[in-house]
């Protein structure tokens, strides 16, 4: 059975490989998008960012006036979101807490308006019961934001690489120190955790739909707006999220 996966001695590779680019800043720009009704506007929110990384979305946060909780197993990580909280001026509004979300007690936090789980879901043993976990810090009426590694793009890039005996084996979770998680997931599957819960999908956005895809001299000689743009008006509609290297959804628990 696989083990969840954490970040020790992986810091500065996904500082690089994820954030360092358009990639990443494809991925930051439109979670803030989505967010912004919920975040953009009185009143100050309690907010827990389970398995955080580096930090971004906490410090981003915490600048606009709300209240974090920064929740991270990675020693390292952990060391270099703090670093950046102290570049930003916020160590002093965020409270941390260093291990894994299974780990989470209720008496650690007070009920939460709303949880970012963002590219953790995936790296998990048992995602399902983790994320089900994870939910009871939820207060009736909070949103969750979550993020997770989608299958399907997995399965286009194997195609378009002639990996055809890797799609019919359906063997789609990484190996080794590999970036690709070992629990790739279908959006189908996790809205329909999200229904048999009771919650209410209020948003859902394809992160990339297309810039993966791109070869890498045709993705350089384009404008970030010009890939942004397309990636914003194609982000919301189908069949282009469904294609997309990552979903986000924000559901909202029941009153």
């Amino acid at each position: 059975m696989n083990k969840d996966v954490y970040f020790d001695g992986l810091a500065d590779r996904i500082r690089k490989n994820v954030y360092s680019g358009v990639k990443g800043q494809l991925r930051l720009r439109l979670i803030h998008e989505d967010l912004a009704k919920l975040t953009e506007h009185p009143p100050c929110l309690n907010i827990l960012d389970a398995g955080g990384g580096l930090g971004q979305m906490t410090s981003s946060l915490a600048r606009a006036g709300h209240r974090l909780t920064f929740c991270e197993p990675s020693v390292e990580m952990m060391q270099e979101a703090v670093a950046t909280f102290e570049e930003n001026g916020i160590r002093q509004k965020v409270t941390l807490i260093q291990q894994p979300v299974q780990g989470l007690d209720i008496k650690q936090t007070s009920q939460i308006d709303l949880i970012l789980f963002h590219a953790v879901l995936e790296w998990l043993a048992q995602p399902r019961l983790t994320l089900q976990h994870l939910l009871t810090f939820l207060k009736p009426g909070g949103s969750i934001s979550l993020m997770f590694f989608n299958v399907h793009s997995i399965i286009i890039k194997n195609l378009l690489k002639g990996n055809f005996r890797k799609v019919r084996s359906r063997d789609y979770g990484g190996k080794g120190d590999a970036l690709t998680p070992i629990h790739p997931l279908d959006p189908a599957d996790v809205m329909s955790w999200f229904e048999g819960w009771g919650y209410e999908i209020s948003s859902h956005t394809g992160i990339r739909c297309f810039y993966d895809y791109l070869a890498r001299d045709l993705a350089a000689s384009r404008s970030f707006e010009d890939i942004y743009e397309l990636e914003r008006d194609l982000s919301r509609k189908d069949p282009y999220r469904g294609m997309a290297r990552y979903v986000h959804l924000i559901a909202r628990k029941p009153d």
